[in-house]
C-alpha cells in the first residue's frame, strides 16, 4: 500500500512538472493546461461522478 501511495505521489508530481515547464515555455498553453483539469474535475464533481475516477480525469488531462 505504502509503495503504491508513493507511486501515485510520484505520478503527480511528474504531470505538474510537465505543467510547469509548459508554462514556462509558453504562459498561454501552461496556464490552458492547469485550468482544463480544473474544469474536468468540476464537471465530473457536478455529475457526482466516484472520487476515483474524478482524480483519475485530474491527472489524465493533457500536461505538455
Amino acid at each position: 500500500m505504502e509503495r503504491t501511495a508513493q507511486l501515485q505521489s510520484n505520478y503527480r508530481e511528474t504531470i505538474f512538472t510537465l505543467t510547469r515547464a509548459a508554462e514556462y515555455r509558453d504562459d498561454t498553453t501552461g496556464s490552458h493546461v492547469a485550468r482544463v483539469s480544473y474544469y474536468v474535475e468540476a464537471f465530473a464533481e457536478h455529475l457526482a461522478l466516484d472520487n476515483d475516477y474524478i482524480e483519475q480525469m485530474f491527472y489524465c488531462q493533457p500536461h505538455a
